[in-house]
């Protein structure tokens, strides 16, 4: 219903020129753009969090299945052609929306961080904190034909998120800072343990890996004791140094507005009086005066009456 909707109200518009949307809203977009009635349409397109991103999104992990709870059929639908759409993906890498862990063996332990995922990177886009506090710096950029998928590479994993989340909303941006350099280096394990989930290997869900992906995942753990080892001896320079505020995107140029000055009026200040009471008996009769009914005009006379 939302694609044929979409599709219509484009129709209508051959103005619109650019269409966003996040989460189920792209999926929307994602299957509507293939729409026939759309052929030719130049379009910017900008999705966020989208379900269908190819390899990895939830409805790619389940072709032809029911996904529980949301009536959809899973299935990655075909990718949107049309040299004239310009379409960018952007997600969180610990998004379950669009990184559904792939391998069934690991569900025990990687299906309650998607669901602290989902809490954290796919609806808490909100505060500087949360999960749009990021910065794009390693994340992974793919381009297949008129699609540009990114993904961002995030800083905890959604326990560590959460840490900091609650922190800075209890306590403010220096306690989320003292929080997140803390647990750092068990994030960076925890994070090299969940990764067995496959949520970066493309491809439907399946039992386990194979046996070269299976020794990728095994190389990456030990990497993360490195890094983990590397984040712990950063702790002291990290607390003196404060919180970081997230950079602004690069290569995006700042809009400047253009102001129309306006000349306000001043009213004058009104002197104290001396006498408040006779203040308030003047207010009063103002008031009063206003709906008093108003005397008639005064009828001239005739020349005979004068």
């Amino acid at each position: 219903t939302g694609r044929d909707s979409l599709v219509e109200f484009l129709v209508a518009h051959p103005e619109v020129d650019q269409v966003t949307g996040g989460s189920q809203g792209s999926m929307v977009i994602y299957r509507a753009l293939s729409d026939p009635r759309l052929a030719g349409r130049r379009l910017s397109v900008r999705l966020y969090s989208n379900p269908d991103t190819p390899g990895t999104g939830g409805t790619a992990r389940f072709p032809g299945q029911q996904i529980p709870t949301t009536g959809i059929t899973g299935g990655t639908p075909t990718q949107p052609t049309s040299p004239n759409m310009d379409i960018t993906s952007i997600s969180h890498e610990w998004d379950p929306v669009a990184c559904f862990p792939k391998y069934a063996w690991t569900w025990a332990f990687t299906l309650p961080a998607a669901a602290v995922g989902f809490i954290t990177y796919h609806g808490a886009t909100g505060g500087p904190y949360g999960a749009m506090g990021i910065n794009y710096d390693g994340a992974e950029v793919t381009h297949s034909g008129n699609l540009t998928v990114i993904k961002l590479r995030d800083p905890f994993t959604p326990y560590g998120q959460l840490a900091v989340i609650a922190a800075t909303m209890v306590a403010g941006p220096q306690a989320g800072h003292v929080v997140g350099t803390l647990i750092k280096p068990l994030d960076d394990i925890a994070a090299g343990v969940l990764k067995f989930g496959g949520q970066d290997v493309p491809g439907a869900a399946t039992f386990a890996p194979t046996p070269q992906v299976a020794a990728k995942q095994v190389q990456g753990l030990v990497d993360s004791f490195g890094k983990a080892a590397r984040d712990f001896a950063a702790i002291p320079g990290r607390l003196a140094a404060g919180p970081v505020k997230s950079p602004k995107p690069t290569g995006v140029p700042a809009i400047k507005p253009t102001l129309v000055p306006v000349t306000a009026t001043k009213p004058k200040p009104r002197k104290p009086s001396a006498n408040p009471v006779h203040d308030t008996i003047k207010t009063i009769q103002g008031i009063t005066k206003q709906f008093a009914p108003k005397p008639k005009a005064k009828q001239q006379k005739s020349e005979g009456e004068k």
